[in-house]
């Protein structure tokens, strides 16, 4: 992927330039000697930068976006620059789709970094993308069988010590999304539960416990007792 938008900008430069060196190695004197050029550009992917994915069919595309830093070399300052002019204004009036162009300078530190005195360069960034496989979706051929579940309600009364009634616990029927809140009296109440549900026991949480207490499924209605540590 990056090979690509790399033959696409050495295209496009190429396309506004003419025949002259492009190196894909960092800015610096020596490639005029390397190349036999004595005029060239320095094509150099400076970072690599991650971007957002792309909304649309899921799963959408993985995005990244490639920096490229352009730098000229030739003869004399006043070649260099006209190399300059026509990048910097193709890069401006006839960019590659999707191209965006940052003329900020670089600080000087960057330049000590390569080993190169401050000068003038462009910051080209390309976005590159990756597509991801769709999940295979499997067809049903099967006729929908639809299966009915009687429902019922189940209640009962959360006590504590001495049998007090305890309010405000929040009682959930593990395995399903089902919870419920005591009232002022201790009662609670899930009005709909599967009859062929087997519930061998009800989560309580009051008081800052968690206790998991056992029941009787068939009775009706349940009596639970929440014991604390003395």
């Amino acid at each position: 992927m990056i090979e690509q938008i790399d033959d696409r900008l050495i295209a496009w430069i190429r396309e506004i330039v003419g025949d002259v060196a492009i190196s894909l190695e960092p800015p610096g004197s020596e490639h005029a000697g390397e190349q036999g050029h004595e005029r060239g550009v320095s094509l150099y992917l400076v970072a690599i930068v991650k971007k957002p994915p792309l909304r649309g069919p899921a799963p959408p595309p993985l995005q990244i976006a490639l920096r490229y830093l352009v730098t000229v070399w030739a003869p004399t300052p006043g070649e260099a620059h006209q190399l300059l002019d026509k990048l910097v204004w193709a890069a401006l009036a006839h960019p590659l789709p999707e191209m965006e162009l940052d003329l900020e300078p670089l600080p000087a530190t960057f330049w000590l970094a390569l080993g190169e005195p401050p000068q003038p360069a462009l910051l080209l960034t390309m976005p590159a993308r990756q597509e991801r496989p769709r999940p295979t979706v499997t067809r049903v051929r099967l006729p929908l069988d639809v299966h009915f579940t009687e429902t019922g309600p189940l209640s009962g009364t959360l006590l504590g010590p001495d049998d007090t009634p305890i309010p405000d616990a929040v009682i959930e029927i593990p395995g399903s999304e089902q919870q419920t809140v005591t009232d002022s009296t201790g009662r609670f109440l899930f009005p709909r539960v599967p009859r062929e549900l087997d519930i061998p026991f009800l989560r309580v949480r009051a008081k800052g416990l968690i206790q998991d207490i056992p029941i009787d499924s068939q009775a009706r209605p349940l009596v639970i007792r929440m014991t604390f540590p003395s």
